[in-house]
C-alpha cells in the first residue's frame, strides 16, 4: 500500500497491528512521527471491484478532467489492481487512509493492539514514551515516560535528525529512510544526481564514512563533512546551525558489530581462518587495494566493472567492513552475492585475482569476506 498523500510523504513505516477482525490496520509512520489508520475492510472491498456506483469516485473524471480514479478503472477491471503502486493518490481519494498526531510523541515505532481492541500502545522511540491510543478517537489518552529522559547531546540530537523526515519537503524521507539500521544500507541503487544523471548507483553504508573518503562510488564528495552539508541542502532542507555538526557526530559514533559468521568468542571458522591466508596472499592480490583495518586504499581505481550508464570507470575501493550486510556488490549491485562478484562479475581478475581459486579456495575466501 502507498501510504504517502501526493503532496505529503508517510516516511519511515515501522510497526504494524491488525484489528482482530482483520477490519483495520494501524501503522507507526515513524519518520513524520504519525499514526496512520487504514480500512482495510473497505480496501477489500473496493479491491475486488466493489465500488459503490453512487460514489464520487465512480464519476468519469473524478480525479481531473479526464482523469478517472483507479477504483472505477478497478471496478471495471479488477486486473488494474496492478497499477495501485503508481497512484499515490488512491488510498486519500478513497477516504482508506488517516493520519493522526501523536501529541508531539517523536519516532513512534513499536505498536500493539489490546486485545478488545480499544486501545493501542505505541512507542515513541526519540521522546522516550509509551503512548495510549483510544481507537474510537484516535486520540492519544495516557502516556508514560519510561527510564531515563532521552539524552541530549550532540550524537543523540544527530542521531534523531538523521530519523527525522519532516526535516525534507513534504516529508518525503529521512536519512535513515536510505541508510536504516544505523547508517547501513538498503540494498537499492540510487541515482542521487551527485555524479550525474541516469547512473544510479548501490548505496553504500556510513559506517566509519569519516574515516573511508572521497564520498559516493565516483568520489563525488571530498569527504563526508561535505556530503553531509549537500544531503542537507539537496535532499531535506537548509541545515539550521548545529544540524550538520550534530549529524556527523551521530555517523562518526557508530561502530562496526561483529559479524554473525564468527564462531563463539569472534574467532574465524577454520574456513574462514584459511580465506584470510588467502585474501592477504600473493594468490588473489585482494589486500592490495582492500588494505589496513579499514580494507581500503581509499583510492579510485579502474576495475572493469563500468557499465552502460557510468559516466566514468574510476570508482572507489569500498571498505569491507561489515560485509555481510552489504549485499548487493560492486558500484551498480550487479552481484547478488560475493560468489557472483568473484566469478561471473570479474573478468580479466581486475579485481581480484579469483578465476584461478578452486571450489574450495572459493569458499573459504567467501567464509573470510563474510567475517569481516
Amino acid at each position: 500500500m502507498l501510504l504517502d498523500h501526493p503532496l505529503e510523504g508517510a516516511a519511515d513505516p515501522w510497526g504494524i497491528a491488525l484489528a482482530a477482525d482483520g477490519a483495520v490496520a494501524w501503522i507507526t509512520l515513524s519518520g513524520v512521527h504519525q499514526l496512520a489508520r487504514v480500512d482495510l475492510a473497505r480496501l477489500h472491498v473496493y479491491l475486488a471491484g466493489g465500488l459503490p456506483d453512487g460514489d464520487p469516485l465512480a464519476r468519469t473524471e473524478a480525479y481531473s478532467k479526464g482523469v478517472e480514479s483507479i477504483w472505477l478503472r478497478i471496478k471495471r477491471d479488477p486486473g488494474q489492481r496492478a497499477e495501485l503502486v503508481n497512484d499515490l493518490a488512491a488510498l486519500h481519494a478513497a477516504d482508506l487512509i488517516e493520519r493522526l498526531e501523536l501529541g508531539g510523541a517523536r519516532g513512534p515505532r513499536g505498536i500493539a493492539l489490546s486485545p478488545d481492541g480499544r486501545q493501542l500502545a505505541v512507542a515513541a522511540h526519540f521522546s522516550g514514551e509509551v503512548l495510549l491510543v483510544d481507537t474510537a478517537s484516535g486520540k492519544v489518552a495516557r502516556r508514560f515516560a519510561f527510564g531515563a529522559a532521552p539524552a541530549d547531546d550532540p550524537v543523540a540530537r544527530g542521531r534523531e535528525l538523521f530519523h527525522d523526515a519532516t526535516l525534507c519537503f513534504q516529508n518525503w524521507l529521512s536519512c535513515a529512510t536510505c541508510h536504516p539500521n544505523e547508517g547501513r544500507v538498503d540494498g537499492m541503487n540510487w541515482d542521487t544526481l551527485a555524479d550525474g544523471i541516469g547512473n544510479p548507483k548501490n548505496l553504500k553504508s556510513l559506517l566509519q564514512a569519516h574515516e573511508t573518503p572521497p564520498m559516493m562510488w565516483r568520489g563525488a564528495r571530498e569527504d563526508l563533512e561535505i556530503a553531509t552539508e549537500k544531503g542537507f541542502r539537496f535532499l531535506l532542507r537548509q541545515p539550521q546551525p548545529g544540524e550538520v555538526d550534530a549529524v556527523l557526530a551521530y555517523l562518526r559514533s557508530l561502530q562496526p558489530e561483529p559479524s554473525p559468521y564468527l564462531l563463539a568468542g569472534g574467532a574465524l571458522s577454520p574456513a574462514a581462518a584459511r580465506g584470510r591466508e588467502l585474501f592477504h596472499g600473493d594468490e588473489t592480490g585482494c589486500a592490495a587495494c582492500h588494505k589496513g583495518p579499514l580494507y581500503t586504499d581509499l583510492k579510485m581505481h579502474d576495475v572493469g566493472t563500468r557499465g552502460p550508464v557510468d559516466h566514468g570507470a574510476d570508482f572507489d575501493t569500498p571498505s569491507l567492513v561489515e560485509l555481510y550486510r552489504t549485499a548487493p556488490f560492486l558500484h551498480d549491485g550487479r552481484s547478488e552475492t560475493l560468489r557472483e562478484l568473484l566469478t561471473r562479475d570479474n573478468p580479466g581478475d581486475r579485481h581480484g585475482i579469483s578465476s584461478e581459486l578452486d571450489e574450495e579456495q572459493l569458499e573459504d575466501l567467501i567464509a573470510y569476506l563474510m567475517s569481516l
